[in-house]
């Protein structure tokens, strides 16, 4: 999710688009991108060709704004739902002394950038923060408002506009109109500050616990995934790496199609991983079930969080054949040194480790402790210092909870009964 600085990151790009284009254009040349007021556009006496990007108005979005539960930002959690805005901009092109043939080139130069370009997407986002057409301060900026990780694209849509209503915006600014195109940028959202509330678990869903159950009418030939389960399933929220058998069955259908001769693979993509990870299985498999077991090992380089799950077929005539996708999530175990915080500093052991750019946060009760990464930490870390002198006096359940996924609480006791572990259970004294 984006922070406060995505509406001028949401600028940068424009600006990034723009410059990018008129780069490779060898009939007109572009001297300048500017981000200024119709009236200070040309302030200083300015006699280059010149494109100004004038953010001139802000509006709550209104599809995100009447969605149904706005505080509902996880189940069973509540919190400020994000800021959604539309941001409307002007685009404004100014020829070399004051050309106006040369400016109407760079104004049609430029909406044809922006119709090519009709979305603000995360691969246009990293190839900015690596081209040198941004500035060392502006590929910062971009960075830094987390705008490729928002959950929505970023759509640009132009803007059609009344001579009346042209007229009303430029006589605001007392400036000689020149000619412009508007358009609208949705939509940029923008996080909350304040952390959500997380209730405990629940541990019964009525009698027996039975949950739910589906089935399906019609069975395609094709290998398809149904269901994932693991061993403890009613006892935490994702496999742990740490605990032995990490045993992982996949059920569904036609999932030996290349016959019982035929090595398959099963795949894991994390978002955080560069190459995802792949454990091959047995030549011999069952057409309703694989059981497979992750190992824990560091060099293979889990992360906590959510995975998608998919079997590669090897086929000789036809290269590689997949199955459908599941997703599955692995919790992060923590190992808590200190039960008893009297300085108001709980630390833990995380397993596995944690990366930059990767969201972690404490559970304590029903509060949320976001970590706070050093600006210089590049390598993954195992141990976490989270600060707990906001946290009242008294006994609480902690959860380390990452990219959404949070460590298992909940255990089954010998008569089969749930209750919370009480290795996760910590005392907050009061500070002299």
């Amino acid at each position: 999710m984006s922070n406060a600085l995505a509406i001028a990151a949401v600028t940068t790009m424009l600006d990034y688009l723009l410059t990018q284009a008129l780069a490779r254009s060898e009939s007109v040349s572009l001297e300048s991108v500017t981000a200024k007021p119709l009236d200070k556009a040309r302030d200083g006496g300015d006699s280059t060709n010149q494109i100004n990007i004038f953010l001139y108005q802000t509006l709550p979005n209104a599809a995100w704004r009447n969605r149904d539960l706005p505080n509902r930002t996880k189940q069973g959690e509540t919190g400020r739902s994000p800021l959604a805005l539309t941001l409307s901009y002007l685009i404004t092109a100014y020829g070399k002394n004051n050309d106006d043939i040369e400016g109407q080139r760079l104004l049609g130069m430029a909406m044809q950038s922006l119709h090519d370009h009709p979305e603000i997407n995360p691969q246009d986002i990293e190839k900015a923060l690596k081209s040198t057409n941004l500035s060392p301060d502006k590929q910062e900026l971009l960075a830094s408002s987390n705008l490729k990780n928002q959950i929505d694209r970023i759509r640009i849509t132009p803007q059609i506009f009344s001579v009346e209503e042209i007229s009303k915006l430029w006589s605001i600014f007392q400036t000689p109109y020149r000619i412009s195109a508007a358009y609208e940028v949705s939509v940029v959202l923008i996080e909350s500050a304040i952390p959500t509330k997380a209730a405990l678990p629940v541990l019964f869903r009525g009698k027996g616990d039975h949950g739910v159950t589906a089935q399906a009418d019609l069975i395609p030939p094709y290998p398809t995934l149904e269901s994932l389960t693991w061993l403890g399933k009613d006892q935490q929220s994702g496999l742990v790496l740490q605990e032995p058998g990490n045993q992982l069955t996949l059920q569904g259908h036609h999932l030996n199609i290349n016959g019982p001769d035929k090595a398959t693979v099963v795949r894991f993509s994390h978002p955080q991983l560069d190459e995802p990870i792949e454990i091959l299985l047995p030549s011999s498999i069952s057409a309703e079930k694989i059981e497979i077991s992750l190992p824990n090992n560091p060099e293979m380089g889990w992360l906590a969080g959510f995975y998608t799950v998919m079997v590669r077929y090897e086929q000789e005539t036809r290269g590689n054949r997949f199955s459908n996708a599941l997703p599955v999530a692995i919790a992060p175990s923590i190992n808590i040194k200190n039960k008893t915080v009297s300085d108001g500093r709980l630390t833990l052991d995380c397993i596995p480790s944690v990366r930059p750019g990767q969201q972690v946060s404490l559970l304590v009760g029903s509060r949320e402790i976001p970590f706070s990464w050093d600006t210089d930490q590049a390598n993954a870390l195992s141990n976490l210092a989270f600060n707990l002198t906001g946290i009242a006096s008294g006994k609480y359940f902690v959860r380390l909870r990452v990219d959404g996924v949070d460590s298992p609480l909940i255990t089954r006791s010998p008569q089969g009964q749930l209750k919370f572990n009480s290795d996760y259970e910590i005392t907050v004294l009061e500070r002299n």
